[in-house]
């Protein structure tokens, strides 16, 4: 029994050291990522709004009394239906776990994740993916679990980043082009506009 015990506990003792290295392995991809984004600094805050992408998900049923059409008035409730596919038999399945992205936190820009479900109903004719909390957890002091399943998708989050960095960019420079115009011709108007100044050298008449 006692060799037993002795053989078991050096397994759970060994199984523990490579978990802890592949866990500092993991950390690090976070951490050197998290790092990176924070100095390229790109101001936006993006998160992956694509069902599949939601983390740790899980499929929750409820009746479908508990997701009745939203809205006091007819037509609002033509706008705001719930998704004929996330309901069988009386009940609305959908999936819930957590959101990644990156924005600003208490301690500045970084890597987070948030609650949120897939969506159940349709507004306008578009799903719309729920936020069950605004509470955004850095990724680092998330758990293990979460940490793993989000790693795999950081390259699809840094795509994300730099499409929605791009369209920013694009926007303001069309935005500011006919203000950039503007400015200049003002600043000549005033420059045309503006008093002579003599120095002591000039000759006075």
């Amino acid at each position: 029994m006692t060799a037993e015990v002795d053989s078991l506990t050096h397994r759970v003792a060994a199984a523990s050291e490579r978990l802890r290295r592949n866990t500092e392995r993991l950390n690090a991809v976070i951490e050197a990522v998290d790092r990176r984004l924070q100095e390229i600094n790109p101001g936006v805050e993006v998160w992956l709004w694509d069902p599949e992408d939601l983390l740790l998900s899980k499929v929750v049923r409820k009746p479908e009394s508990e997701f009745a059409d939203a809205g006091d008035s007819a037509e609002e409730a033509k706008r705001f239906r719930l998704r004929p596919e996330c309901v069988q038999d009386g009940f609305v399945s959908h999936r819930v776990g957590y959101q990644l992205g990156f924005c600003r936190g208490d301690q500045g820009w970084g890597l987070a994740v948030r609650k949120a479900e897939e969506p159940v109903h349709q507004i306008a004719g578009k799903e719309v993916m729920q936020e069950e909390s605004d509470k955004r957890t850095p990724l680092s002091a998330t758990s293990r679990a979460i940490r793993l399943a989000a790693v795999k998708l950081l390259p699809t989050l840094m795509t994300a980043i730099a499409k929605k960095v791009e369209a920013f960019a694009v926007e303001v420079e069309v935005g500011l082009a006919p203000c950039e115009a503007w400015v200049a011709l003002f600043e000549a108007e005033a420059s045309d506009d503006a008093p002579q100044k003599w120095s002591d050298d000039d000759d006075l008449l």
